[in-house]
């Protein structure tokens, strides 16, 4: 049998198996979370809920916060930066994301809003 081997990095290849091949300004993320998390922005947007809240004198003392298991803690990582610029208190709880929610280096930048 013959083995072929093309100079693709493996940067690219790797992203590409681990589903890293959807952008999100200019970064990579797993295109199902970023689907998933696209998806509760545009609704939030949509029924303007969130914002309804946020600015409500009654829940003036409650803070944001985006909480998700496995699958859903790493839509709730990509929701969370999302909302960080107009929500910038906002926190996120991630219990057991999976390994390949984005790149190091967003994962490194969520660090101070992220647990």
């Amino acid at each position: 049998s013959d083995v072929t081997i093309s100079p693709t990095p493996l940067g690219e290849d790797l992203c590409r198996e681990c589903g890293l091949d959807a952008d999100w300004k200019d970064e990579q993320c797993h295109a199902g979370m970023l689907a998933g998390a696209k998806w509760i922005y545009d609704e939030l947007k949509r029924h303007g809920l969130l914002d309804e809240a946020m600015t409500s004198r009654e829940f003036a003392k409650f803070r944001l916060r985006v909480i998700g298991h496995s699958l859903g803690a790493g839509i709730a990582a990509i929701l969370g930066w999302m909302l960080r610029g107009k929500y910038p208190m906002l926190r996120c709880l991630c219990f057991s994301p999976p390994g390949c929610v984005s790149t190091e280096r967003l994962a490194r930048e969520s660090k101070e809003f992220t647990w």
